[in-house]
């Protein structure tokens, strides 16, 4: 299983995303820490996710997966990189 980093500093409908790939499928996250605030592309990727840079919180790939952020690119013009 791999993770990468794919995007950084995209905004979408006032959110900053951060866009990943895992084992292949890309997968766009909020890139803002619950606990903390900071910024989750920041961090540093591991075998088992990304490590938040404040407080060392693993976010794993199926945490990444399970609160992706879904939207459509062909029918949507808030998408700014």
């Amino acid at each position: 299983m791999s993770i990468f980093f794919v995007a950084r500093d995209i905004y979408f409908q006032g959110k900053r995303l951060l866009l990943v790939e895992i084992d292949g499928v890309h997968y766009s996250i909020e890139d803002k820490c619950p606990h903390r605030g900071g910024l989750i592309s920041r961090g540093k990727i591991c075998e088992k996710g990304i490590i938040c840079p404040l407080h060392h919180k693993i976010y794993t790939k199926n945490m990444i997966k399970k609160n992706c952020v879904e939207f459509d690119l062909k029918s949507n013009s808030d998408f700014l990189i």
